[in-house]
């Protein structure tokens, strides 16, 4: 029944009380008084209603409505109704909330709500690893009184906020965030900040590369171009005369050689699949012709070079590739051990995982060098590592040889105590030779 019957409803049912109590007033002969208490008795019943009402309302309409009569219970049962509703909304709501508020902690970009005065109303745990926020405490406070760098100081006043700025983050000057501000809702700010610190490493290796690869290039044409443009200018051209340049141009084309060599193996190994061919190799053999190569590589400097073997195990992987990677770690120990030193090379199972193991008593490396040792043409000291005839590319082809091994490369150094580089394979690249052969 609608609402506005209800109250037509109560109006006959009104008027039909006054007229009963009119007829008895008529009778007893008391009109008035029986109108008066007609009218005061419904009065009362309807602030009873009110009263129920305004109770439940404090209740904030939680439970069932009062029991009424007439259009009020016409009006608890709409109030319940459309109460019901709202709180079938606000659940809706609350879990369309939560949803988002779990979506922003889980961005790995760091999010801060800024209002129009740039004061912090909320920001997710990302915030608080890129920019040192700490919550409850922060919100209430100025972004500029908690990021203090000038470069951000100077990108909030300029007001221009179409492009990104990079600075140091705040609490590790190690990490490079970009940040940008998205106005929203009329004044509002958004500040998103980034973690582009990998991507930056990326830029600084390629501007490097591709020096470093100039550089390379251009000093060995430098000196074969020079020879040539000596030659052409020479009368009489004896074969002493020639034994020289000739002798240098062989060297420089022998570098040249190398290194383009090396670049060759590099984009074939980046371009390549991860999972290497599974022939068995059997580096026992391969580690004594490795020690015979070193030996030959290392003749004039009287190296003390010695193996330490299981030779009960061999590996699942490319022959080619892992005699690459050994060679070029046994080689790298032969040109930077001093005279005399000693190097060893060990293949051995620890801990359920295979070892190809490179010590050697040379001149070590400090320890803020380690992690970049393996960047294509990184080098710790340059001029005495092509003074040893390295490429600068030994390192990086080592590392990805073995990524498509799913193996991985540990390094171990210090100045003047020499270095160990060891190669870690995992289990299922182990074959054991006994059961092969029984099998």
């Amino acid at each position: 029944m609608k609402l506005s019957d209800i109250w037509i409803q109560e109006f006959w049912r009104l008027s039909a009380i006054l007229c009963v109590a009119l007829i008895v007033g008529i009778l007893l002969n008391q009109v008035m008084l029986m109108l008066v208490i007609v009218c005061i008795v419904y009065i009362i019943w309807q602030l009873v209603h009110l009263s129920d009402l305004d109770r439940w309302l404090d209740k904030e309409l939680e439970g069932e409505p009062q029991h009424a009569h007439g259009v009020w219970d016409q009006i608890f049962s709409k109030l319940y109704r459309i109460h019901q509703k709202q709180k079938k909304r606000r659940s809706r709501l609350k879990k369309r909330l939560g949803e988002f508020q779990k979506a922003a902690e889980a961005l790995p970009d760091a999010v801060v709500v800024l209002d129009s005065n740039l004061v912090i109303e909320r920001f997710n745990p990302t915030a608080t690893h890129l920019l040192g926020l700490h919550a409850p405490q922060d919100y209430g406070q100025r972004i500029l009184n908690l990021v203090r760098n000038p470069v951000f100081t100077e990108y909030v006043a300029s007001g221009n906020f179409e492009e990104r700025i990079q600075i140091a983050s705040p609490i590790n000057e190690k990490i490079i965030i970009s940040i940008r501000f998205v106005s929203y809702g009329g004044g509002s700010y958004m500040l998103v900040a980034r973690d582009v610190t990998y991507m930056e490493r990326l830029k600084t290796m390629r501007r490097d590369f591709l020096a470093n690869v100039s550089h390379e290039l251009r000093t060995p044409i430098t000196v074969v171009s020079g020879y040539l443009e000596t030659i052409k200018d020479m009368d009489d051209i004896s074969k002493e005369t020639l034994q020289k340049p000739i002798d240098q141009i062989l060297q420089q084309t022998s570098r040249m050689e190398s290194l383009i060599s090396d670049l060759l193996q590099l984009a074939k190994l980046e371009s390549g699949s991860t999972i290497a061919p599974s022939d068995l190799v059997d580096v026992p053999s391969m580690m004594d012709t490795i020690k015979n190569d070193t030996t030959i590589l290392g003749e004039d400097k009287q190296h003390t070079i010695r193996i330490e073997c299981d030779r009960e195990f061999w590996l699942v992987g490319d022959e080619m590739q892992l005699y690459s990677a050994f060679s070029n770690l046994a080689s790298n120990a032969v040109r930077y051990t001093p005279e005399g030193g000693k190097i060893t090379l060990r293949w051995y199972i620890d801990n359920d995982q295979a070892c190809f193991e490179v010590q050697d008593s040379g001149i070590g490396i400090a320890q803020k060098y380690l992690l970049r040792l393996t960047e294509r043409f990184f080098r710790v000291d340059i001029g005495r590592s092509r003074h040893s005839g390295g490429t600068g590319l030994g390192l990086a082809i080592v590392k990805h040889i073995l990524e498509r091994h799913q193996a991985h490369l540990l390094i171990e150094s210090k100045p003047g105590a020499g270095s160990t580089f060891r190669c870690m394979f995992p289990s299922e690249r182990i074959t054991e030779q006994r059961k092969r052969k029984r099998s």
